[in-house]
């Protein structure tokens, strides 16, 4: 992709969200976007340049139109999806993004970005990447920004697993024990740091929403899912312990309750 083609791609893109834009001009400059992305999906020259641009800019827009390119071609269907020596560039870019680049993503972008990763995770996990899951688990283990990173990218990958197929689920409770082995650790941790004279930083509280927010998730999918699979999911007791370390961060009831 040349810069002329990054150029024009990235002026319609703020075009197309520009207050002044009329309705029919919007219309038509997503119809060139639209097709745009079908040429991405259809074109590994083009896949490639669209998963380098992730690291290549800041422009809000820019990612979200590059990661939708990306998702569109990782997700599509048999025959006409990313092949695998793609997959792991798109992994690489991804972990860039959110690792490297996460003090100034627009938070839009790295929530789609997250996104983005559990659909990765969903088509190479564990076959072909079998580490990926514990790579994720991982970064709890890291105060900070890492483990917010980590529980974040936990709890989409727990909702997008909620719908996966029977295979793919079973590979996701088989890896239950080290995910509540993971959240226990860093919802510990961050409830000590609410506990400190200190107190906490705006940082840390948000952090510590991430833990709580992967915690519901993966409840949400263990107690889902915990009749049909064969292997071990959360079991009540380990439930109901990482509950109890939420609530002594002084969080509410509606995690337990909004769980099926």
């Amino acid at each position: 992709m040349g810069d002329d083609r990054l150029a024009l791609t990235t002026a319609a893109l703020h075009e197309l969200h520009a207050p002044a834009t009329s309705q029919s001009r919007r219309q038509e400059l997503q119809g060139m976007l639209g097709l745009e992305k079908q040429l991405v999906v259809a074109d590994a020259g083009l896949r490639s340049a669209w998963c380098g641009a992730l690291g290549s800019t800041q422009d809000e827009f820019v990612l979200w139109f590059a990661l939708s390119a990306c998702d569109a071609s990782l997700t599509a269907p048999v025959g006409h999806a990313m092949p695998a020596a793609e997959r792991s560039q798109l992994k690489a870019a991804l972990q860039n993004l959110l690792l490297a680049s996460s003090a100034g993503l627009p938070k839009s972008a790295r929530n789609k970005a997250a996104l983005v990763f559990s659909h990765l995770v969903r088509v190479a996990w564990p076959a072909e990447e079998p580490s990926l899951v514990h790579e994720v688990l991982s970064l709890l283990q890291q105060p900070g920004a890492n483990r917010g990173l980590g529980a974040q990218l936990l709890a989409t990958i727990a909702e997008e697993f909620a719908s996966a197929d029977d295979e793919r689920q079973c590979a996701f409770v088989a890896a239950m024990p080290d995910v509540h082995a993971a959240l226990a650790g860093a919802l510990q941790s961050e409830a000590g740091a609410r506990e400190a004279p200190s107190g906490a930083s705006a940082e840390a509280q948000a952090t510590a929403l991430l833990c709580l927010e992967a915690a519901r998730a993966c409840i949400c999918f263990g107690r889902s899912h915990g009749s049909t699979a064969t292997a071990r999911v959360f079991t009540e007791p380990e439930a109901r312990m990482c509950m109890c370390m939420c609530m002594c961060m002084g969080m509410g009831m509606g995690m337990w309750s909004a769980c099926p």
